[in-house]
């Protein structure tokens, strides 16, 4: 009698494989993912820097690079660990002793942990990971900077000023947004670029070369904000300019022109605006 199974077709693997839990692999995943949606470099950099900051605490302390093991109790002492006991400027041999400092600033860790947060909605969203860690850990607080040279009064009158239907009111109004938001001195402010711009992160960066510190630093924004600024880059994309700042005639905003521009929209809002 023949053998009903020659000639027929035979299955020894299933198609479904089991997902890698290791840590490394699911942020190659996503990291992977982010390069498809045609992310700036520096963000991808920024991901790959993060995520070792984390793999550097979990091996302090002993856990496995799994995803099982990172737990909210373990993102909260990892926050905990970098507010109280992480020295700012470790390994940097420019830095004095009295600058390293121990535990970063709030605003340090929520930068930290953003990149982070976004990974675990991507690979939960993905069905990677049945669900995410990070959902009922809460940011760092961070303390509230009093603005001391003008009052929030005087602020929303001075806003109000620049004429956001011609180009360089809209481009006055966005600057201020940013000197605001991001507690900037002028100069650093109009040297932005446009590559300096994170829109992904909704962060700036401010160069080493512009920086008061001469040492680089990236500057939260909130979202309104990096909106206006992403709106002004497309109003100045027929200039070619690589800076986002620019006069009516496509050249970059220099300091004095801006303080001068300040100057004439503190005096239409009627009060002096010191430099």
């Amino acid at each position: 009698m023949a053998d009903k199974r020659t000639g027929r077709r035979v299955k020894f693997e299933r198609k479904v494989q089991s997902v890698s839990l290791a840590l490394v692999d699911l942020f190659q995943v996503f990291y992977e993912a982010k390069v498809a949606e045609g992310v700036s470099k520096r963000t991808l950099e920024t991901y790959m820097e993060n995520f070792r900051f984390l793999c550097n605490f979990l091996d302090m302390n002993q856990i496995p690079h799994d995803v099982t093991e990172v737990t909210p109790e373990v993102l909260r002492s990892y926050q905990t660990w970098m507010l109280t006991t992480k020295q700012r400027f470790e390994g940097h041999d420019h830095k004095s002793e009295k600058e390293k400092t121990v535990g970063l600033s709030p605003v340090t860790v929520n930068t930290r942990t953003k990149t982070l947060r976004g990974m675990f909605r991507f690979l939960c969203k993905e069905g990677l990971i049945d669900h995410d860690p990070w959902t009922n850990v809460k940011k760092a607080e961070e303390a509230q900077s009093e603005i001391k040279v003008m009052t929030v009064e005087q602020l929303k009158k001075l806003l109000q000023t620049p004429n956001q239907r011609s180009y360089a009111g809209f481009r006055d109004y966005v600057l201020m947004n940013v000197l605001i938001d991001g507690f900037l001195r002028i100069n650093e402010a109009v040297s932005l670029q446009k590559d300096d711009i994170d829109f992904d992160l909704e962060m700036i960066t401010i160069r080493a070369e512009v920086a008061k510190t001469k040492r680089s630093r990236m500057v939260p924004l909130q979202r309104n904000t990096i909106k206006l600024l992403k709106e002004l880059v497309h109003e100045g994309e027929e200039f070619g300019n690589r800076c986002v700042f620019l006069t009516n005639y496509g050249e970059p905003l220099s300091p004095n022109q801006f303080r001068h521009r300040l100057k004439e929209h503190a005096k239409t809002a009627g009060f002096v605006f010191r430099n």
